[in-house]
Order: structure tokens, then sequence, then C-alpha cells
């Protein structure tokens, strides 16, 4: 696995700076085959954690290639996902014209609600762009999944996460069964945070 640390300046209204991580397989070569891409948004923890939970996590581990890149893109000191939504998509254009990305096949995912409120927000911002969502331990509002519903949504939580009660992860699974063509839901999956 090679990991490349950057940032990049995103020259938009505000003039932003966005660090990432792009995770990139060891067999990776600029020979013209196109790969797969997920985007994975951090918890709360930020940028210490993002190589040591959910796909960068796996990428790490994984005893035999990972057939896909990864860009984990980091939320700014003190902000939120949701203010990021449009530096992401930049930074996700720069990604796509620099590296090998198969356009067919960008998914995004996230662990916990911190990650996952920027999850929906990314989909529904530009619902065109993506093949798939993984949401783990998530929460989001119905306004997000009717903008999102031809897109397949996995959904799970466990029954230790600690920052979604019981009846907010209720009106979630049934919000996301009422509004998504296609999903895939297990409440109680995991016992940890990061199970894929």
């Amino acid at each position: 696995m090679k990991s490349i640390i950057k940032k990049i300046k995103i020259e938009n209204e505000v003039s932003n700076t966005i660090n990432y991580h792009l995770f990139l397989p060891d067999n990776y070569k600029d020979t013209g085959k196109k790969w797969p891409l997920i985007i994975y948004l951090h918890t709360w923890k930020g940028e210490e954690q993002i190589k040591n939970e959910g796909i960068p996590r796996y990428y790490s581990i994984a005893d035999k290639e990972c057939p896909f890149l990864c860009l984990a893109p980091k939320c700014g000191e003190g902000n939120i996902w949701i203010n990021e939504i449009n530096s992401i998509i930049e930074l996700l254009s720069f990604v796509i014209d620099k590296y090998n990305v198969d356009k067919d096949k960008i998914f995004v995912t996230g662990v916990g609600r911190f990650a996952c409120i920027g999850v929906f927000e990314l989909t529904a911002h530009s619902p065109s762009l993506f093949k798939a969502i993984a949401a783990i331990n998530g929460h989001t509002e119905i306004q997000l999944l009717e903008r999102i519903n031809s897109i397949p949504i996995y959904a799970i939580n466990n029954e230790t996460y600690p920052f979604i009660n019981v009846k907010e992860k209720e009106v979630y699974f049934n919000n996301i069964n009422r509004f998504s063509n296609f999903s895939l839901i297990n409440p109680n999956v995991a016992k940890e945070n990061d199970k894929f």
C-alpha cells in the first residue's frame, strides 16, 4: 500500500486548503487501467485517526492487495463535513484528473454520526457522481434521502455505539427503507465502531 499525504489549495469563494490522504495499491501503475475509488470521511477524532479507522485501517492490515483507491480528506479543524462539501467535490475532480479513477465506480463511506452526516450531504449534493454509499453508525435527514433515492445505501449500526439512541436509530432505518429504492440494512451487525 502506498499512502500519499498531501494538501491542495482549493481556489473557490473561500479559497481554502484541504489536506487529504490518498491510498494507492502497491500494484497501481499509470497504465490506463481504471480503478474504483472509495471516499472515506473520518470521524470527529480527526486526522490523527485517519489511518487507524475504517477503510484506511483495512487498507493497512489487508493481507492481499486492495482492488481500489481510497481518498480520505481531512475535515478542517473546528469544522464539520457539511461545510467542506464543495472542497471535497473539487478535490475529487483533481484526483480523477490526476489518477486512473473509474468514474462509474466512485463510492462514499464513513463511520459514526459526524462522518455519516457528511456522507449523505456529499451524496445529495452530487448524486450523479456516486455508485453507492455505506453509512456505519450513521444518521441523516429525510430531505437528503429523497434526493438520493436511486443510489444504493448500505446502512449498519451497532448496539454499543453511544452517539445515536434507540429511537433515532429506529427513525433512521425506517426513513432509509421508506425513501431508498436500493438499501441493505442491518441495525446491529457490529460490536465495534469501524466494522465494514
